[in-house]
């Protein structure tokens, strides 16, 4: 214990004496380990980390399985049946956290605002154990009569931000979709990842809030979970034979449909493989920026290398062993490691804060939970640590080896120089070929995201003002309609307003409906009853006011009423999938599953337009489906103002307009359909780009302080050589010249090198290049790789060649 006391002051007093050094190291380590944190953080965010519940690992997913996916959510039947049949777990509870959002009133008389909300089985808390921090959760009983029981529990951040954190919020009423609720509890935070309900209610109350008599969401989320000592594979095995006894009891509905069990990560790998691939992608990419700055680390610490080993040599003679010597350099490496570690852990934090202030969806108050936990600060300590004591290794076995009597005769400090700078050289040229790697990946996502942003989406987005809004009377369909149609009047007459339409879902929005359907001719895969096609409720001039080409047939028009046959019209996607080489109109399809937004029964399709962009704007081609606005039931709903002049002009009057006609009706999301593209439909190509381009921009950092450090050391090993040569007749010039080359040798080294393995990378890493050819931000790249060489450079040769051969001379 001694000995490692001495030992630890020693390396203090080590560290101190070379504070020039020792910042280096630290910088080049906060900044590669602050950016490789940054990424995990993510990428733990929104794949890895479980639900915040005691004994997390025991609760899993369960899932329906078809034969086009094996993670869609259950039906409320299957839930029913499940949780009374199935034996391998405590407790099975489901969510529904998804569109229509709930309009939330926290205050009697206030203007009630768009917030993300989630329907849950009355189990739901007690199942996952997720204790309160206020009141209670749910009971059992308030999730068995439909509308009955008004209750609910707001989130940790809702109760903070707008009642203070106060523990007299309980029993107090709150407004949702105009429905009076009683606040029983105040969730505990953070509960699942990423977007965080603002209040949850009971699943019993969802047709109540929607204005219908439905005994609670047609699909769910369902988290189980496990009893004692059952496996995910027990488990698995049971659900599958339930599914298999549901499909020969109830043929009609589940025919084709299976059970599966899936652990809380396994399914959100399944359900975005190419998300996980992508999120492996940045964090390979990360961990390169790791290893520049393991790279600075060790050339930083071999340039004092010579230095050490002559004192290494003294302590030997004086009785020293190398292993004595060992342990004291690696507890140099393991303090100052530790150091950039927390620096580090520092950087992730300010990362994760400000990731998590951005507001992803405008229109809606979402908020990503994205922080630096338990998870995050062991993955950095352990990765800190290992790259700073490798990084440090490789110098410390060279500093405690050696001929003690060689090194005690030299008088220079430098001597067993000879044959090492090659390998410093080398790993300046691997520094530069990972930052050309991470340069493309970063200009490539910045060209992707220009792509996209020039794309045509399909309909029309210049001079188009955007207006969404929710009817109080949800359950009064006719007024519905008469509350949009007097709307679209007014509005119709206003000054320079070309057209105007009503739809929803808004194109390119978080919001994406689907309707499931069977289409009458067309033969099914084997185990399915139906398809799920996206599908939007329109009026009769939605295409014509957002610029949707009639292909075949008509648009709607007065003819479709709520009394004549019911139409639909699908876009060229769906003709050219389900009605290959002949035309759809006047074929039939049938609504047989109506879970989103549209009621069932049979419907005559009666035209086909250009197929445009729905969900996001590098989607592929995709089937969809429109019906009309006068046959369907309308609830939230966006207005579509085509003016002749700038639309955003008219926001005001287009606002007055509609409260004039329902002043409690709430108006939200006004904006022109230019910026909602903009800004929101590319909201996630954009955060790619931002935290590409930060990781790129810390690797550049660090190649370039690499390359500075290696030719300084240089030009210093080589001062008595130029003076010789200055001596001899070089000039200033000559000298300056001759270190600027040696820089580009090593930089053109690791550029060569960088771009052959980024064109071979391209081969199979698409996620991080298509649809830009790699070779395109190549030519931004290189010239730039090369413009930083010449700055790094420049200083050591200048220092060079104002060297005076006199006092060059001697310096021996």
């Amino acid at each position: 214990m001694t000995s490692f006391l001495q030992d630890f002051r020693s390396a203090l007093r080590s560290i101190r004496k070379t504070r020039a050094v020792t910042f280096a190291v630290l910088l080049s380590l906060s900044l590669g380990i602050g950016s490789t944190a940054s990424v995990f953080s993510l990428v733990n965010s929104f794949l890895l980390r479980p639900l915040r519940v005691p004994e997390t690992e025991r609760v899993v997913r369960i899932t329906s399985v078809t034969q086009s996916s094996h993670v869609d959510p259950i039906t409320n039947p299957d839930f029913e049946e499940l949780r009374k049949r199935a034996q391998s777990f405590e407790a099975i509870t489901t969510t529904w956290g998804g569109d229509p959002v709930f309009w939330l009133a926290t205050r009697p008389g206030l203007q009630p605002h768009l917030a993300a909300g989630a329907a849950v089985s009355g189990e739901f808390f007690s199942g996952l154990r997720a204790e309160p921090v206020l009141g209670r959760g749910f009971r059992p009983e308030e999730d068995q009569a439909p509308g009955r029981d008004a209750v609910a529990l707001i989130s940790h951040r809702l109760w903070e931000l707008e009642f203070g954190r106060s523990r007299d919020v309980l029993g107090k009423t709150i407004g949702i979709n105009s429905r009076d609720f009683t606040i029983v509890g105040v969730a505990p935070p953070s509960l699942t990842p990423g977007v965080q309900p603002a209040v949850y209610v009971p699943r019993m109350m969802f047709g109540t809030l929607l204005g219908n008599d439905a005994k609670g969401p047609g699909m769910a989320e369902a988290y189980a979970r496990l009893k004692p000592g059952v496996t995910i594979e027990q488990a698995r095995e049971e659900v599958g034979r339930i599914g298999e006894q549901l499909e020969q009891e109830h043929p009609d509905t589940n025919r084709g449909r299976r059970f599966t069990v899936y652990t809380q990560v396994g399914l959100r790998l399944a359900e975005s493989p190419g998300t996980a691939r992508g999120a492996v992608l940045f964090f390979l990419i990360a961990v390169l920026v790791l290893g520049i700055a393991c790279v600075n680390v060790a050339n930083l610490l071999l340039s004092t290398a010579p230095a050490r080993t002559h004192e290494a040599a003294v302590r030997v003679a004086l009785g020293a062993s190398r292993g004595r010597l060992l342990r004291q350099m690696l507890i140099e490496s393991v303090l100052v490691s530790i150091a950039g570690t927390i620096a580090g852990l520092g950087i992730a934090v300010l990362v994760a804060r400000f990731i998590s202030s951005i507001q992803i969806v405008e229109s809606l108050p979402v908020v990503l939970d994205i922080d630096v936990d338990a998870r995050v600060v062991l993955f950095t300590f352990a990765v800190g640590l290992t790259s700073g004591i490798l990084s440090g290794l490789a110098p410390a076995l060279r500093s405690s080896r050696g001929n003690v009597n060689a090194l005690l005769k030299s008088v220079d400090a430098r001597m067993g120089r000879s044959g090492r700078t090659g390998i410093r050289q080398a790993l300046v040229a691997a520094q530069m070929a990972i930052a050309l790697i991470v340069l493309v990946a970063s200009g490539s996502s910045y060209q992707r995201l220009g792509i996209l942003r020039n794309m045509e989406p399909g309909f029309r987005t210049e001079n188009v003002l955007t207006v969404s809004f929710y009817p109080t009377r949800l359950n009064e369909t006719e007024k519905n309609r008469g509350f949009y149609k007097q709307v679209l009047e007014r509005v119709r007459n206003l000054p320079g307003v070309r057209t105007a339409a009503a739809g929803y879902p808004l194109p390119l929005s978080t919001f994406y409906e689907e309707t499931n359907i069977a289409i009458d001719g067309y033969s099914m895969p084997r185990d399915q009853s139906s398809l799920s096609i996206g599908s939007a409720i329109v009026n009769e001039s939605y295409f014509e006011t957002l610029g949707i080409s009639i292909v075949l047939g008509r648009a709607f028009d007065t003819r479709d009423s709520k009394e004549s046959t019911r139409v639909a019209i699908v876009n060229e996607a769906m003709r050219d999938k389900y009605w290959p080489n002949r035309d759809p109109v006047g074929s039939r399809m049938r609504i047989v599953d109506p879970i989103g937004i549209a009621t069932g029964g049979e419907v005559q399709i009666v035209g086909v337009v250009r197929t445009s962009k729905y969900g996001v704007m590098n989607e592929q081609p995709k089937p969809f489906v429109y019906l009309p606005m006068e046959q369907h039931d309308p609830k939230l709903m966006t207005l579509f103002i085509h003016s002749d002049g700038d639309p955003a002009a008219m926001a005001s009057i287009v606002r007055r307009e509609v409260t004039d006609i329902d002043p409690k009706a709430p108006v939200w999301d006004i904006r022109t359909m230019s910026q909602h593209v903009r800004q929101q439909a590319l909201v996630g190509e954009k955060l790619d780009a931002e935290v590409l381009s930060a990781v790129a921009g810390v690797g550049l950092i660090l190649g370039v302080l690499g390359l500075y450090g290696v030719i300084a050391y240089s030009v210093s090993q080589r001062t008595h050589e130029i003076g010789i040569r200055m001596a001899i007749g070089a000039t200033s010039g000559d000298v300056l010249r001759m270190v600027l080359r040696h820089g580009l040798r090593l930089s053109a080294a690791g550029i060569l090198a960088g771009s052959l393995i980024t064109l071979a990378l391209s081969s199979f890493a698409a996620e991080i290049f298509k649809p830009v050819d790699p070779a395109a931000p190549l030519i931004y790249v290189v010239p730039l790789l090369v413009a930083v060489t010449l700055a790094a450079c420049y200083f050591p040769a200048r220092r060079a060649s104002r060297v005076d051969p006199n006092i060059a001379l001697r310096c021996e």
